[in-house]
């Protein structure tokens, strides 16, 4: 996948979690998450974690799925 087309995926969509990206684009999470912090990095995309009680007691969420991408522009 390039960039480009996930710059375009996430400008979509919004907002999603890194599981939601890698579920929906079929690529490997770690891989996924170098992606996002060079565009993090570019100011384009923002890292919103979620810091709600969720998680915090029955553990059953993966850190993926509380990692959530956010499109800012740029």
């Amino acid at each position: 996948m390039l960039l480009s087309e996930l710059k375009k995926y996430i400008r979509l969509k919004r907002s999603q979690s890194l599981f939601e990206i890698s579920k929906n684009l079929d690529i490997a999470a770690d891989v996924l998450q170098d992606m996002l912090h060079l565009l993090v990095r570019k100011g384009q995309v923002r890292v919103c974690k979620k810091t709600s009680a969720c998680g915090t007691r029955c553990s059953k969420c993966s850190l993926s799925e509380m990692e959530v991408y956010e499109w800012v522009g740029g």
